[in-house]
């Protein structure tokens, strides 16, 4: 004789009677992380988050975009600078604001290792990560790289290079930010509506 149990955490058991060696056969509930990924995976290829989205690939990670918009950056302000628009004295402001973004890139990635939830895009969030940087904007890290890539245009001078920071503002945008913000609405739900309706997408925040 066999009896069926079912498990109240979920799956169920079917074991085989006494007068028999006893069986499990285990059957497991689906995860709930499983169940995540799949969610994730179907955002990522809907088209009517975003056209340019589908054709930006998501297997490159923003900072290779980063760095990839930065050389592209020196290389027209060596070859084809176009024209010398900014001069010495405003060039120091090029680098503060390279600093600057740096500093916010950075402190944002730390509050993300302090909340021990991962940073790179796409990866399970265990936290819905709301202070520090945060408070002023939902994408600080990706902020931090666009002062960043402004500060280096004004510090090269040339005209050419600002012509690449819109190109990286899409990518960002259409191939990250909008799937990002979809996955976060179906993982927190409610709280990070909340959150999306206190703060601004890239920066400012709404006051009561």
């Amino acid at each position: 004789m066999s009896v069926i149990v079912v498990n109240p955490a979920g799956g169920l058991n079917i074991r085989c009677g006494e007068r028999f060696n006893k069986v499990d056969f285990d059957m497991p509930a689906p995860d709930p992380l499983d169940k995540l990924k799949d969610t994730l995976q179907s955002l990522l290829t809907k088209s009517d988050l975003s056209v340019i989205g589908r054709i930006i690939p998501r297997k490159i990670i923003p900072p290779v975009y980063f760095l990839l918009t930065l050389i592209i950056m020196l290389v027209l302000a060596r070859y084809a600078p176009m024209s010398h628009l900014i001069y010495v004295p405003l060039r120091v402001f090029g680098g503060l604001l390279i600093l600057t973004g740096f500093a916010i890139t950075a402190g944002s990635a730390y509050s993300f290792k302090h909340a021990g939830t991962p940073i790179k895009p796409f990866e399970l969030p265990s936290k819905l990560v709301t202070d520090g940087l945060y408070r002023y904007s939902r994408n600080p890290m990706y902020l931090g790289m666009i002062i960043m890539l402004v500060g280096t245009w004004i510090t090269l001078g040339k005209l050419s290079p600002v012509t690449v920071i819109p190109v990286f503002f899409l990518i960002i945008q259409e191939g990250f930010i909008k799937y990002e913000e979809a996955f976060l609405e179906e993982k927190f739900g409610d709280a990070y509506l909340d959150y999306k309706n206190r703060v601004w997408r890239w920066a400012g925040w709404t006051i009561g």
